[in-house]
């Protein structure tokens, strides 16, 4: 993978870090999947379903991972969550690092509690102070898993190249990411770019398969609807 395609994928991680940062709502450990249990599931009332709280309870970013709901015979649900580390700056206490496991469920550690809104939880000082929030939350590893699979598919592909160069018929990985890359030039960059598309191919294409890894990743079971949080697509508007 060429220094320019890393490049732009590095600008455009620290840009999307930065904007979940900023989405924390305030200025300023256990990992193992935790258990809990609930009269009621979310977006049940009785027995109706309210929709706009499944929906963005979905696509709404989390200080937890959570994988699935198991519903036992009397009707109960058990939410199955991964927990997610929680790192706090506090102007007077400094830096805390805990266990999103610790705040579940309306409990306090160490002045701080959970606070669920709609599109986002927020972390509160109990002293009244603004604090930071950097945590790692649900949609920050989701985009890194993103960033990882981008890395991986680019340079095995790339490696290819390197080695027999661009004449050889592509095989497997090389072959799968060949065919996408000749459409996005052909149909994309060039009839909207004209002469200077290979300028921009390298932003073009690590745009290109960092939504639609991400989209993907949505997709799949238990997973992070990243680019659904409007966090995310107003960075890659500004970004754009």
């Amino acid at each position: 993978m060429s220094f320019k395609h890393l490049y732009s994928l590095l600008v455009l991680g620290f840009t999307l870090f930065g904007a979940s940062f900023i989405a924390s709502g305030q200025p300023g450990s256990s990992n193992a999947p935790t258990v809990q249990s609930e009269a009621t599931p979310p977006g049940k009332e009785g027995n109706k379903l309210d929709v706009a709280k499944v929906i963005f309870g979905h696509i709404a970013d989390a200080h937890e991972w959570h994988l699935f709901t198991v519903t036992h015979p009397d009707g109960e649900p058990t939410h199955v969550s991964l927990p997610l580390p929680v790192i706090l700056y506090h102007p007077q206490k400094g830096f805390s690092f805990f266990s999103s496991s610790r705040i579940a469920d309306g409990q306090s550690y160490e002045g701080y509690h959970l606070e669920k809104g709609m599109m986002k939880e927020h972390i509160i000082s109990e002293d009244g102070v603004g604090i930071y929030d950097v945590s790692i939350t649900k949609n920050v590893l989701s985009m890194l898993i993103g960033v990882a699979l981008l890395l991986w598919i680019m340079m095995k592909a790339g490696k290819k190249y390197n080695q027999y160069g661009a004449m050889k018929a592509p095989s497997g990985m090389q072959n799968f990411i060949e065919v996408i890359i000749i459409f996005l030039r052909d149909e994309v960059a060039r009839p909207c770019l004209g002469k200077s598309y290979k300028k921009y191919m390298p932003l073009l294409l690590t745009i290109f398969f960092f939504i639609w890894i991400n989209n993907l990743l949505g997709l799949l079971p238990g997973g992070a609807n990243f680019t659904g949080n409007i966090t995310a697509t107003c960075c890659l508007a500004l970004y754009l």
